[in-house]
């Protein structure tokens, strides 16, 4: 692999990276905001040629955040003062997207190695 595919590689998972994490908290808290972010996120990956390696590293970023939020909640949620008892479908979400993007980031990283 040469060092410019490697590093266009890498560049665009670190885009997707950069920006997957705070739209992902955004989502949560700002859905509009964050469908924003994440959206023109996915777009300006797809404009750069890097859409694979982006994508991953974007779902990495939304999936690691929501996996922390969600899992603290899990965490310090004691059952008799608990406004959220029952995150169970919301972490499993999450994580279910954290592992589509680990997925997509070796995919993108293997062809970025065999081209």
């Amino acid at each position: 692999m040469t060092s410019a595919a490697r590093s266009g590689w890498r560049t665009g998972w670190l885009v997707g990276l950069a920006l997957g994490a705070p739209g992902g908290f955004l989502l949560l808290e700002l859905p509009f905001v964050g469908l924003l972010i994440v959206a023109a996120a996915a777009v300006l990956l797809a404009v750069a040629g890097r859409m694979l390696a982006g994508i991953g590293g974007l779902l990495v970023g939304v999936g690691a955040v929501w996996g922390a939020l969600f899992g603290n909640v899990k965490l310090t949620c004691h059952p008799d003062s608990c406004a959220a008892p029952n995150i169970d479908t919301y972490l499993a979400l999450s994580f279910a997207i954290l592992a589509l993007g680990v997925g997509a980031s070796v995919i993108a990283a293997l062809r970025a190695r065999a081209g």
